[in-house]
C-alpha cells in the first residue's frame, strides 16, 4: 500500500504540471 505522502507527491506533481501547461498555453 502506498504511504499518504507518496499520494501528496503525485498530486503535487499532476497541479505544477497542468500550471506549467496552461502557462505555456498563454505564452
Amino acid at each position: 500500500m502506498r504511504t499518504i505522502n507518496e499520494h501528496l507527491n503525485d498530486y503535487k506533481i499532476a497541479i505544477y504540471d497542468l500550471q506549467f501547461s496552461s502557462i505555456q498555453l498563454k505564452m
